[in-house]
């Protein structure tokens, strides 16, 4: 809506309804509710207007649009100096993306950071389990054995006392044969005494499972981290190609825009002559 009065005006008549205001072409009789780009172009496409009206409201079109091609070489060229320039030359989307690559990088390496300190931490409990279970185990060879030797031993006796009671012959009584062999204290670790500080063929076995799953855990944590980078990239390399598409979608506009007005400063010289 177009509030002050201009040059075309003066070919159109004024009519109030209400809180409309109307205009009348004076060569036609077309009506418009009050809007001067539609009367101008109306009066550069009007049949029954005069030529030289019709070469003015053209005339003005064509300010208009050079007005508007100048306003737009302005803005390019301070585009172009902001160009040369690193910092300038970073938009606020641009800065949003970085914002947003930064934010997702350091979400990623936040996740595999926790990843890997959670298989670490699943390390250290196998392995204090597998640990618990092999000294376990170990234990119980040890009572075992040490029930093994203590029958051993208890039949040797039984067997010598009662060689014993069949060669003699003063007790000719009846002979109390002593089941209950006199207690001997047994050392609680004797297998771990003997060996000291070395460790058995199965320790050093649930070792190298151990060591082999933390290897196995290590390289996927790694993998992780390469997919998790390669991902990035990816992002990264989308956002370079959408600048580039929107930068050539640009230059494009501009440049058919150029044509069109250099093809209406054609025709309009064309029907100047």
């Amino acid at each position: 809506m177009v509030k002050k009065c201009g040059i075309v005006w003066n070919y159109y008549n004024k009519k109030v309804d209400g809180s409309q205001v109307i205009a009348f072409c004076k060569f036609c009789d077309h009506s418009y509710i009050q809007n001067a780009a539609r009367m101008e172009r109306h009066l550069e496409r009007c049949l029954k207007c005069p030529g030289e009206v019709r070469r003015q409201f053209i005339q003005v079109r064509n300010d208009k649009r050079s007005n508007k091609a100048n306003f737009l070489g302005i803005k390019i060229n301070d585009k172009q100096r902001k160009q040369e320039s690193s910092l300038e030359r970073v938009t606020d989307m641009e800065l949003e993306g970085l914002n947003d690559w930064h934010y997702k990088n350091r979400y990623y390496v936040d996740e595999i950071s926790e990843t890997i300190r959670q298989c670490d931490a699943k390390i250290m409990i196998q392995s204090k389990d597998k640990s618990r279970a092999s000294q376990d185990s170990n234990v119980q060879s040890i009572r075992n054995d040490r029930n093994t030797t203590i029958r051993t031993k208890d039949s040797n006796r039984t067997d010598k006392e009662m060689a014993k009671i069949d060669e003699s012959e003063e007790h000719k009584g009846t002979i109390r044969h002593k089941r209950s062999l006199p207690t001997r204290r047994i050392s609680r670790w004797p297998l771990l005494s003997i060996r000291g500080a070395g460790y058995s063929p199965l320790q050093n076995k649930i070792y190298q499972e151990q060591l082999s799953e933390s290897r196995a855990l290590r390289k996927i944590a790694e993998l992780e981290l390469r997919r998790k980078t390669l991902e990035l990239e990816r992002f990264q390399w989308e956002f370079e190609k959408d600048k580039a598409q929107s930068e050539i979608r640009w230059a494009y506009e501009m440049r058919m825009m150029q044509l069109q007005e250099e093809h209406e400063r054609k025709l309009i010289d064309q029907n100047k002559n």
